[in-house]
């Protein structure tokens, strides 16, 4: 896949998640550049995290994710990224962190598919919170 068709399938997922936003809340409807798309989304991210389908808006923007890095470096695209349960209480998210995360992707942060982040310095004290959580269930 080419870059163009990749951030072609960019714009496009955003701005079907942005016409849910838009239709549900009554809200004006960004410009259809990735910048504004996700400004939008991020500015609404907590009304999305709460909706049904948040579990596909998370898949999807991680596969927005994973295409756009095998496109920009096919060696390292496929590797696979650390998934596990949120550590916060009565969260359902799934923490992702991947090489990529600390490469600057993420912005120097960790994050959660409902919308809970840390700091990379945080790192270590949520990896053992992370472990903990899997002893318990184990």
């Amino acid at each position: 896949m080419s870059v163009l068709d990749t951030r072609h399938h960019i714009v496009a997922v955003l701005m079907s998640w942005a016409e849910v936003v838009v239709e549900d809340l009554g809200v004006p409807a960004p410009d259809s550049s990735v910048t504004q798309l996700v400004r939008f989304l991020t500015h609404h991210l907590k009304w999305l995290t709460a909706q049904q389908p948040a579990d596909d808006f998370a898949d999807e923007v991680d596969g927005l994710r994973t295409e756009l890095l095998r496109v920009i470096d096919p060696e390292h695209g496929g590797h696979r990224a650390l998934a596990a349960p949120c550590v916060v209480p009565d969260c359902t998210g799934v923490i992702i962190a991947s090489p990529q995360h600390f490469a600057g992707v993420q912005q120097g942060s960790i994050g959660c598919s409902f919308g809970h982040s840390w700091e990379l310095r945080d790192w270590l004290a949520l990896r053992q919170l992370m472990n903990r959580q899997r002893e318990d269930v184990a």
